[in-house]
Order: structure tokens, then C-alpha cells, then sequence
């Protein structure tokens, strides 16, 4: 696949706000459809514009000259390409661009395509599509207004009207591509890697053809660099169609290789990540993740000339156990569902090795919600029980410890270092992997 400009920015195209219906343009005979066997690319401040077309040109592009230059527009910063010349390159003929010189300059431009008709108005942020009125944007935060600008260096008859970038992909429905870098525009740039890399996600993790409205979805992220490869590839490791199919530790991990190295897993490769998954505790997003942080996946994705991006790992999604030990700890002494900010703060806690399990199960027992839950000495003694211990009290010994309480009530913290210095919790430690 002919090798395409690196993609530095991530376009998200204009979002399209319905604001109201036009009334009828004047009907002129539609033109043929764009040219989309083309990839066209125009550079800030050159004046030429570049087309390959592999069918007319081989392998190369062709440049062609142009009396003015795109250029980075100072009212509103937005990229701006000669409509003209930008029609021309995707062969729409003259016949089908009508120019409203009303008054004596120019303020209008209608192309008429088959079942298309676009309407651009100078210094307005409005465009026409089939007679809908639509606010183009640019990809500032939040998203400014953009307009179309007319300049005085065209050649006669009219003026030189320019479109916003961002625009013209929108209005003809092209992908777009811009390298801020090299300030380089690129319009329906070839992208048959991304399907490929799109069809093998398919087949190599869900075993089968991808579906139009998938395909569609994942290659046009891709496309516009709204989506990297690293979170394609994590969606289809952890989709619920993925996930029912239960596979295990071997079959996902030669499905990780395949897919995100390109190759069949070697046995010592796969007895570590085995071992990484099984005794060390390690989740499979981990795992993934570790895949997607190597030069190999990072070279898979160059051959398809896709970002290959990275997936963020919250602490409580690295090693499941460590998760639901502390859960347990939220559930059993504050009668509650972790937070996410506690739960992703103890569990990197304890994965750190910056604290032990004794002090963090200490410290739920000591800390005021706990305190403010105002059990009775029973209740008390039953939470230590359940929660350090695994189990309910026995009769005997929940008369012992209450007892102990009542002859004594600043006697629970003894108590509690007891139960943390059982053996019996430390068992709970070890089923947990902490």
C-alpha cells in the first residue's frame, strides 16, 4: 500500500447543526458525482495542489499549478482551501459551479452534484447542504466559527473564494487528513490498510466478517484519527461478544499475539504471560496493554498506516483480586460500594507495595464512617469477624470478645490487632494475592 503523510492531528469533522430549510436554489443540470478514485492534498502558502491517482499517474503524485495558495485564515485560524481548484482536482466540470456575482462581486458559489447541492456564502459560517443550513466549525475547545473568504487575486472573471478545510470534507462527505507538521491538507486519503486492519480485528478476535455498520464505524475513526489502533483493538479484546465466548488463558493470549504482533506466540513468551495472568494475578486489560506498548504492535500498525495510541489502565483494573479484596473491605465495614477514587487509590496502594493489608483493612475499621455507623459491640466484633476473617462468629467466640469490650471499651483496638495478626486473615490475605 503506497505509504500516506503521517496523520499528526486528530480531525474530529464538523458537527452538523440543523438551523433551518432554505428555499430552493435555482435548478441547474447535475454534474457528475466526485472523482473519489483520487486522493488530493493542497500545503499551506504553495501554489500547486497534488492528485494521485494511481489509475492516470502510477504510483506518484502530480502537481498542478494554482494562482493563489491555501492559507491559514488570522480571523478565524482555520486552514483555507481555493473552492475552485479543490472542485477541479475531483472533476467537476465548470458548468456545474455557479458563481453569484451579484452586485458586482462575489458572495455565492452553488455546486450541483447528483443528489448533492452545496451552497457556500461569503463571510457567512453557513452552509447549504441539499437546502439545509449547517454551522461550520473548527476544532478549537470549544469549537469556533468558520467562514468562507473571498480574496482579489483570482483570475477573471471572479475572485478567488475560499472554503474552510474542515467544510469541504463535511459538505462532500470526503475523509480528511491534516498534518499540522507539514500544514498539508489531504482529501480522501487511500486508507485501504485501515480496512484491512479493520477486517483482521474482526476475524482474528470474533472469528468472522465484519459488519457494514461496524466496519463503517471503526474505519472511518481510524480514517479520521478519532480512534487509535491500541483502542480498536482493546474494544475488540473486551466487547461483550469477545468476553461470552470465554476463552481461555492460551487461546487469548495466541489471539493477542496473532493480532496485535503479527505472529504465533513462542513457549517461553507464552509461559510468561500465562504465569503474568494465573500466579502473578495480572488482569487481561494489563496484558493487553503491555502488548500495545510494543515496538512490534507499534509496527503492525505503520504497515496499515494507522496511529497505533495506547489504553489507559486504572489501578483497580490491574489485578482483579487486589480489587475485590478491597471492594470486600467498602461492602463489609462501610456498607457500601467502593468510590472509583478510593477504589483506584488502595488497590494501587497495595500493587505499589507502599502499604501492607493489615493497615489498610486497619484503617476502614478506624475511620470515622466506620465509627459513625455506631454498632453495637455484637455487630462490632461480627464485622471483624466477616470481614478479617471470612466467616460469621461462633457462639463462644463472640461472647469472649464482646465481653472484652464491655469490661474494657477502649479494648478494640487489642482486639482488632488480634484478629489482623491471625492466621486466619492471613489466609484471606493469601486468596486475594495481597
Amino acid at each position: 500500500m503506497r505509504k500516506i503523510w503521517k496523520k499528526a492531528l486528530t480531525l474530529v469533522l464538523i458537527s452538523v447543526m440543523v438551523v433551518a430549510i432554505l428555499a430552493p436554489v435555482r435548478a441547474y443540470a447535475a454534474g457528475p458525482s466526485l472523482d473519489l478514485a483520487k486522493e488530493v492534498s493542497f500545503t499551506i502558502g504553495q501554489s500547486y495542489y497534488s492528485v494521485y491517482d494511481s489509475a492516470l499517474y502510477g504510483d506518484i503524485a502530480r502537481t498542478f499549478d494554482m494562482d493563489c495558495s491555501a492559507y491559514i485564515s488570522p480571523a478565524t485560524n482555520s486552514p483555507m482551501i481555493p473552492l475552485k481548484y479543490m472542485l477541479a482536482a475531483f472533476g467537476v466540470p465548470n458548468d456545474n459551479i455557479v458563481y453569484d456575482t451579484t452586485g458586482g462581486s462575489l458572495h455565492m458559489v452553488t455546486i450541483i452534484l447528483p443528489g448533492l447541492t452545496v451552497q457556500f456564502t461569503a463571510d457567512s459560517s453557513i452552509m447549504s447542504i441539499n437546502g439545509v443550513k449547517v454551522t461550520m466549525q473548527s476544532l478549537d475547545v470549544p469549537p469556533l466559527p468558520t467562514k468562507c473568504e473571498v480574496t482579489a487575486n483570482g483570475k477573471p472573471p471572479v475572485d478567488e473564494f475560499f472554503v474552510p478545510m474542515f467544510a469541504l470534507a463535511n459538505a462532500f462527505s470526503i475523509s480528511l487528513h491534516w498534518d499540522g507538521a507539514i500544514q498539508t491538507a489531504t482529501y480522501n486519503p487511500d486508507d485501504a490498510g485501515i480496512d484491512q486492519f479493520v477486517t483482521r480485528l474482526y476475524q482474528n478476535v470474533l472469528g468472522r466478517a465484519p459488519d457494514t455498520g461496524g466496519f463503517n464505524y471503526w474505519r472511518n475513526g481510524l480514517a479520521r484519527n478519532t480512534l487509535t489502533g491500541a483502542q480498536a483493538t482493546a474494544n475488540f479484546f473486551f466487547c461483550s461478544e469477545f468476553v461470552n465466548k470465554n476463552v481461555d488463558d492460551t487461546t487469548f493470549l495466541t489471539l493477542l499475539y496473532n493480532t496485535c504482533l503479527g505472529r504465533a506466540p513462542d513457549n517461553n513468551g507464552l509461559a510468561y504471560w500465562k504465569g503474568m495472568l494465573t500466579t502473578s494475578g495480572w488482569s487481561r486489560k494489563y496484558i493487553v496493554n503491555q502488548f500495545m506498548g510494543s515496538s512490534e504492535f507499534k509496527d503492525i500498525c505503520a504497515s496499515f498506516g494507522i496511529l497505533p495510541g495506547s489504553i489507559s489502565v486504572a489501578n483497580s483494573e490491574l489485578k482483579p483480586r487486589v480489587t475485590a479484596f478491597v471492594q470486600r473491605l467498602y461492602t463489609i465495614f462501610l456498607s457500601r460500594n467502593a468510590d472509583a477514587s478510593g477504589l483506584n487509590y488502595w488497590t494501587g496502594q497495595i500493587i505499589l507495595q507502599k502499604v501492607n493489608p493489615k493497615t489498610i483493612a486497619a484503617s476502614y475499621v478506624s475511620s470515622s464512617e466506620f465509627q459513625n455507623r455506631n454498632l453495637s459491640s455484637e455487630d462490632y466484633i461480627t464485622a471483624l469477624y466477616n470481614g478479617l476473617l471470612g466467616r460469621a462468629p461462633d457462639s463462644a467466640g463472640l461472647a469472649y470478645w464482646v465481653g472484652q469490650i464491655n469490661a474494657n471499651p477502649s479494648a478494640k483496638q487489642t482486639i482488632l490487632n488480634q484478629f489482623l495478626n491471625s492466621s486466619e486473615f492471613a489466609g484471606i490475605c493469601a486468596s486475594f494475592g495481597v
